[in-house]
C-alpha cells in the first residue's frame, strides 16, 4: 500500500518538468544579453529534458500528452535559443549566410511535422536515435556560440546538414509507419543494429 502511496504522485512529475522547461524558455528570452544567467536557465532546461522521459518510463507513467507537452517543450526551447542567440543576444553572425542551411533544414523538419499531422492526426515529431544525437549537438552549441561570443557560419552549415540527412529519415519512417510512433529508432538506425547482430551472428 505504502509503494503504491509513494509512485502515484510521480505520475505527474514529466509532465510538469515539460512545463517547467516551456516556462525556461520564455525566460531565455529576457536574458539574452546577460550569458551567465541565460546559460544557467538554458541548462535547467537541458535537465528537465533530461529528466522528464526517464522518469515517465521508469515509472511507467508515459501518455499521449506527455509525449506532446515533451515535444512542444522541446520546440520552444529551440526556438527561443535560437531567437536568442541570433537576434537578441549580439552576438557576431552572418545572418544571410547562417539562415540559408537553417532554413533550409528547419523548412524539411516542418514537412515532417506536417505529414505526421496529415498521416496520424497528432501534432508531434519523432524521437529516433538520429534525431537525438542532431538534437544534442544543436543543444551543446547554443552555450559554445554565447560563451565564443560568435555564431559560426561552418558549423550552421555542417549541422544542418546532417539534420538535413536526419530528417530525410524521418520522412521515410513516417511514410512507412502504419501507427505512429513518437520512440520509433529510425530506420537507419534500425538497419545498422541488424547488420552489427548478423556480424556478431557470424
Amino acid at each position: 500500500m505504502w509503494e503504491v502511496f509513494k509512485i502515484k504522485p510521480i505520475k505527474y512529475v514529466p509532465n510538469s518538468l515539460s512545463i517547467i522547461r516551456m516556462v525556461l524558455s520564455v525566460a531565455l528570452l529576457f536574458f539574452a544579453t546577460k550569458p551567465w544567467i541565460f546559460l544557467a536557465i538554458y541548462f535547467a532546461s537541458g535537465i528537465t529534458d533530461f529528466f522528464d522521459g526517464k522518469i515517465a518510463r521508469r515509472y511507467r507513467v508515459e501518455s499521449s500528452i506527455g509525449s506532446k507537452l515533451d515535444t512542444w517543450a522541446d520546440a520552444m526551447l529551440f526556438v527561443a535559443a535560437i531567437v536568442s542567440v541570433a537576434f537578441l543576444a549580439k552576438l557576431k553572425i552572418d545572418i544571410i549566410k547562417c539562415l540559408i542551411p537553417f532554413g533550409i533544414c528547419t523548412y524539411h523538419k516542418l514537412v515532417n511535422v506536417m505529414i505526421t499531422k496529415i498521416r496520424f492526426n497528432t501534432w508531434n515529431m519523432l524521437h529516433t536515435i538520429l534525431s537525438k544525437n542532431i538534437g544534442g549537438a544543436a543543444y551543446l552549441s547554443v552555450p559554445a556560440f554565447v560563451l565564443l561570443g560568435e555564431i559560426n557560419f561552418y558549423v550552421i552549415l555542417t549541422m544542418s546538414t546532417f539534420a538535413c540527412v536526419v530528417y530525410i529519415e524521418e520522412t521515410v519512417t513516417l511514410l512507412k509507419l502504419e501507427e505512429f510512433d513518437v520512440n520509433h529508432k529510425g530506420y537507419i538506425a534500425l538497419a545498422v543494429k541488424r547488420k552489427l547482430s548478423r556480424a556478431k551472428a557470424s
